[in-house]
């Protein structure tokens, strides 16, 4: 595929870092994408712990169409229930975010892999999970349960926030179908009455 020049040099250099030359170009490219989004909510997620990329990049067999996933606990990215219980120790107050990410590595947007995106979201927030999902998507929801519990709840200061990605190397160009399905997920999540957008 044709990058922009820029895009390809960096995305050159990211497999080159993360040692990714053997990985398809699609898979290099969704760690490519997870890492640029969640760099940018923190921008030293990943020069301490060289496993975080691959514990955020959950795409693959039953992925529920998320490729990427994290959790922030007052500003910062959760690695393990360890940090949740450190981040909400001392602090009055708690905020937390959901960040879900689906790349694609084509140049075109298409509606039915954003409405199985949306899908996969939404079964992720809800109560109780129906759709078939690997083991990191598995350990994504347990770590969402963990921080969703009365001890953490008390201290939230908000609902917590969903952050949604939907990438391609496309041009956006307004479609008109996946900005109503994108609206419709907005009311959808607020729907469950806890979270924000």
């Amino acid at each position: 595929m044709q990058l922009k020049p820029i895009i390809q040099a960096k995305f050159k250099k990211f497999k080159d870092t993360f040692e990714l030359n053997l990985l398809d170009d699609g898979m290099a490219f969704e760690r490519f994408v997870n890492h640029a989004i969640l760099s940018f909510h923190q921008p030293d997620a990943f020069t301490a712990d060289s496993d975080f990329l691959e514990k955020v990049c959950v795409g693959g067999q039953q992925d529920t169409g998320i490729d990427g996933s994290a959790i922030k606990i007052n500003g910062i990215l959760v690695k393990n229930k360890e940090d949740i219980d450190e981040l909400t120790d001392r602090p009055k107050h708690v905020s937390v975010e959901l960040i879900f990410i689906q790349s694609k590595y084509r140049q075109n947007f298409n509606v039915s892999e954003f409405l199985k995106f949306i899908a996969g979201v939404r079964d992720f927030l809800a109560d109780e999970q129906k759709l078939p999902r690997n083991e990191k998507i598995s350990e994504m929801i347990d770590l969402k349960n963990y921080a969703f519990n009365d001890k953490f709840i008390a201290k939230w200061d908000s609902n917590p926030t969903i952050k949604l990605y939907y990438t391609a190397m496309g041009i956006w160009r307004n479609d008109r179908n996946i900005k109503a399905h994108a609206d419709q997920a907005k009311k959808d999540i607020l729907s469950f009455n806890i979270y924000e957008n």
